[in-house]
């Protein structure tokens, strides 16, 4: 009997499958070269973006071979690509933990970890890159940036630095470079950085973007836009570009050109949160409310740093004269951010105008024992409290200042620190050190905010010539009579509007119902003083329809009276729209008033001198124009306010306004009333500084000879 084995169907069996080790290792070989054309057909496919084709391959790849790590790698690619980041991040993870895996996949996976927000892990990827291949040069940009973002400047220059120098005609590496040095504030050689990475290669698009942001650090926004504009020709579709050249015209007042950029981002990029938050601010300072509810409600809920959306919500409320849930969403802000400066400061500066200024105070001294170069707290806290300056602050202020300005600081930071300088020097009795410091303060904002006195005073020659017979046309219209307080800016009108609102709170930037209606006129606000001309063409009936709209942007808030200083400006064309409006004059002392403006000149509204001359021009040209408005207006339209009067009888001054209203009145808190006492007693000492303020007095002196110009004119 044979012991040969037979199978069930009586067939002998095969023989057993025994390669020899040449042979297995030509199989092996033929199989790892299968493997290797397909992963080139794989990242063929990717090159030319069709990642489906890609992924069937690899996963083709990843059966045969589980642990493939060009497979895994594209695979992680192709995920992050989709947006799936977790899933990106794993596979890369796990391409990296191979053997074989080059300094190429650990430099995509330390780039894919930074964007997620993941910088130690992303340092280390970045840094095993280049113990592989010590000359990578994505590996070394790539730890350049990650250093730049976890705050290590020194070692991110360093390394940037010797990569700049040592890679020739690397564009890229200036341009890394010129971010780290911009982070640093040492803007001077983020510039030479940006304009030699352009020398190299002229259509560098990031280089460019990144040179515009500094010229708007500095304040030289025109030669900014022309950047983001070049920008653009290269690239019609550059975010970046687009929100900086958004920021430049809203910084310059030109709030319609800004949006007009966010729409041309948003009809093919809509989703991009900075745009959206930008949007939100924007239709704020233009006062189109309801618009910008309607956009601050579109923000993703998740979005990160939920502390800017809490403050613009803040600023929403405030305007709509809801102060105290302003309050609360400043405190909501603060307790997200963790403690980040600006929303530290913004609250301070709400509990303030609740009448809390010293609880404002010492958070704003916690705050700058942690930051003690912060320009917005050592502003806040002097426009609060200077009094409570030491000597000791002004030397930490001049010293932030010198540091910053041999930096390079953001011009806005610079305009702060100055400012705040100039109020601690006031209280020490230095007038003319303030007065100096105020002049370098508001040179600054003139670039961003100019004024034409020449054209500011023909335009009010106009509103005298004609405004007499518009301002008597409509009188026979319904009698609708809304308040509106006017007057130069820190005449009282802030301190009115509180009584008003029941004493509670002052309106940081006060809702312009009239500036957001004559802006829709010229869809411009730096030709704010062009939008008169088409009124004078209009019918009753259009002015009727005015008034509706203007009725219901203000019915949508819980203002009861209309307290935007600069409505003195537009009191002809109020009066059409609303013949029966009566109107609140708060006046002050000229020289009193034009140097309360040179301490604190408005943001918002339309162009303001920031110069002693031009001040003094203004302030004539208002008198000239109030003496216009009063000579057609009805005696019972009208109630004049003085300042001193405001601040030493407040009780007779709410009688007065009560009766005019017949509204509710009620004072001010004691802590509002005796910080406006103080900013009117510290201007005092500057009253003595004859030879600064010669550009002034010499402008003021000319108001009587403007009535008699005026007499001619009527």
């Amino acid at each position: 009997m044979s012991t040969k084995k037979t199978r069930c169907d009586g067939l002998s069996p095969a023989p057993s499958l025994q390669l020899s080790p040449l042979a297995n290792a030509a199989r092996v070989t033929s199989a790892l070269a299968g493997i290797g054309q397909t992963m080139e057909t794989a990242y063929a496919h990717w090159r030319v973006g069709q990642p489906a084709q890609a992924s069937v391959l690899c996963e083709g790849v990843l059966q045969v071979a589980p642990l493939h790590a060009p497979a895994l790698h594209l695979l992680g690619l192709v995920a992050h690509a989709d947006g799936r980041i977790e899933e990106a991040l794993s596979l890369l993870e796990l391409a990296c933990a191979q053997a074989d895996a080059p300094a190429d996949f650990h430099s995509n996976h330390a780039e894919i970890s930074r964007q997620s927000g993941l910088l130690d892990r992303a340092e280390r990827a970045a840094r095993r890159a280049l113990s592989l291949e010590p000359d990578h040069p994505a590996a070394v940009a790539n730890l350049g940036i990650i250093l730049q973002e976890a705050g290590q400047l020194e070692a991110s220059h360093e390394l940037l630095s010797r990569t700049a120098q040592e890679i020739q005609g690397d564009a890229d590496a200036f341009n890394n470079l010129g971010n780290t040095l911009q982070l640093m504030g040492r803007f001077k050689e983020a510039e030479r950085s940006y304009l030699a990475a352009i020398d190299l290669d002229p259509s560098h698009e990031a280089a460019r973007c990144n040179l515009a942001s500094l010229q708007r650090v500095w304040g030289t926004f025109d030669v900014a836009i022309q950047t983001y504009r070049q920008v653009l020709e290269m690239n019609p579709q550059n975010i970046p570009a687009y929100i900086g050249l958004a920021e430049a015209h809203g910084t310059c007042r030109r709030t319609r050109l800004a949006l007009q950029e966010l729409d041309k981002l948003a009809s093919f990029f809509p989703s991009d949160l900075q745009a959206q938050r930008l949007r939100v601010q924007l239709l704020l300072d233009s006062s189109d409310l309801e618009a910008a509810e309607e956009a601050l409600l579109a923000l993703p809920s998740s979005a990160p740093e939920p502390w800017h959306d809490r403050l613009l919500q803040a600023r929403l409320l405030a305007m709509r004269g809801n102060a105290h849930q302003a309050l609360e969403a400043c405190r909501q802000a603060r307790e997200v951010s963790q403690g980040h400066p600006l929303a530290l400061t913004a609250h301070a500066m709400a509990l303030a105008r609740a009448g809390e200024a010293t609880q404002a105070c010492l958070d704003l001294r916690q705050l700058l024992e942690q930051s003690p170069a912060c320009a917005g707290a050592w502003l806040a806290l002097a426009e609060l409290a200077p009094e409570r300056l030491s000597a000791r602050d002004i030397t930490s202020m001049r010293a932030a200042l010198d540091q910053g300005v041999a930096r390079g600081m953001h011009w806005q930071d610079v305009v702060a620190l100055q400012r705040a300088l100039g109020h601690a020097l006031l209280e020490t009795r230095e007038e003319e050190s303030a007065l100096a410091a105020y002049q370098l303060a508001n040179a600054s904002e003139a670039i961003a905010r100019p004024f034409d006195p020449a054209r500011f005073e023909s335009w009010v020659d106009r509103q005298i010539a004609t405004h007499a017979s518009l301002l008597d046309s409509g009188q026979g219209r319904q009698p609708f009579s809304p308040v509106f307080v006017i007057g130069m800016p820190h005449a009282g009108a802030d301190l009115v509007a509180c009584m008003l609102r029941g004493g509670s709170c002052l309106i940081e930037a006060p809702f312009d119902p009239v500036g957001h209606l004559l802006t829709s006129i010229t869809q411009e606000d730096d030709r704010l003083f062009d939008a008169t001309v088409p009124l004078e063409g209009l019918s009753d009936d259009d002015h009727a329809e005015l008034a509706r709209y203007y009725l219901d942007c203000v019915n949508a808030t819980s203002l009861r009276v209309d307290a935007c200083p600069a409505n003195f400006l537009f009191v002809g064309a109020i009066a059409r729209i609303f013949p029966a409006a009566r109107f609140i004059v708060c006046g002050r002392d000229p020289l009193e008033n034009c140097l309360a403006c040179y301490q604190r000149p408005p943001w918002h509204g339309p162009a303001f001198p920031r110069d002693l001359h031009g001040l003094g021009i203004y302030y004539r040209q208002y008198v000239r124009l109030m003496r216009h408005w009063k000579a057609y207006l009805q005696p019972s339209q009208l109630l004049e306010i003085d300042h001193a009067v405001l601040l030493d009888d407040p009780v007779r001054v709410a009688q007065q306004i009560a009766a005019f209203c017949r509204l509710p009145c009620a004072l001010p808190s004691a802590g509002l009333l005796a910080r406006a006492a103080r900013h009117a007693e510290a201007l005092a000492p500057l009253k003595r500084c004859v030879q600064p303020l010669h550009p002034l007095l010499a402008a003021l002196r000319g108001m009587q000879a403007d009535g008699t110009r005026e007499k001619r004119l009527g």
